[in-house]
């Protein structure tokens, strides 16, 4: 467990390191669908909240299924876990939970407003712009300007690790503001998600100062869950909370 930000808001990425659940989901596995047995599940979770001070707060996770829809979550709302990819609050009695093993783990944080999202941003969330939406509905419910923002990118894979198609990729070139994720060595095509991440951003008015963007590849640092190194395999969790 690392913490990223701690003033105004506490915000940690996790690795795979000390929890509890045996190979292939060794350690700190978060997610309860890929295998993994409940009870290793609910102790990781457990002591990755009480690792980053969390564990009094009520906790939000979606079943994320690679989509655009952000949900609006309080501590007085139920019906949780739903499918969605981006949990956003202004509401400090709660913990927000983006779970990935190669996907983009992306917080958007407004100090101004007091308000926070988290989203699950792998390529098909890049190339429907779930980071666009999730801006747009920031403002739209909290008054947030784009300009207040600070912006955390996680650990993912990355060009140097992340092979597609031709089709795939044909798709993204196809695409003036995606185009620049792809790269070609040896006849073989490859993304480079950040890329567009950024590029967005930047169209959106992000300060460049103010987005900070891990520089690992979970593909390449054994460090990190990663699905296309491993196939059956943990997650990882980004976790964010508003401070009261």
């Amino acid at each position: 467990m690392r913490q990223i930000w701690k003033e105004g808001v506490n915000l940690w990425m996790s690795d795979r390191s000390l929890g509890v659940s045996p190979p292939p989901y060794e350690s700190l596995n978060i997610a309860f669908h890929v295998g993994d047995k409940e009870e290793n599940v609910k102790r990781n979770l457990a002591l990755a909240l009480q690792g980053a001070g969390m564990e009094k707060k009520r906790l939000f996770y979606l079943q994320q299924v690679h989509g655009t829809k952000i949900w609006e979550v309080d501590s007085s709302i139920s019906g949780f876990p739903k499918e969605g990819d981006g949990l956003m609050t202004n509401d400090p009695n709660v913990v927000l939970l983006c779970m990935v093993a190669d996907c983009n783990p992306i917080a958007l944080y407004d100090p101004k407003t007091r308000a926070l999202a988290l989203l699950h941003a792998g390529r098909a969330g890049v190339y429907k712009k779930i980071l666009t939406q999730a801006i747009h509905q920031m403002k739209n419910r909290y008054g947030s300007e784009a300009l207040d923002l600070r912006v955390y990118v996680g650990p993912s894979i990355r060009g140097c690790c992340y092979e597609v198609g031709e089709s795939i990729a044909r798709e993204f070139e196809g695409d003036s503001s995606l185009s620049m994720a792809v790269k070609r060595r040896e006849e073989r095509f490859y993304l480079h998600l950040i890329a567009p991440l950024l590029e967005e951003l930047k169209v959106l008015g992000v300060s460049e100062e103010r987005i900070l963007v891990d520089e690992h590849c979970s593909a390449c640092d054994e460090r990190f869950f990663s699905y296309r190194r491993e196939g059956i395999t943990g997650r990882m969790g980004l976790f964010g909370s508003l401070e009261a």
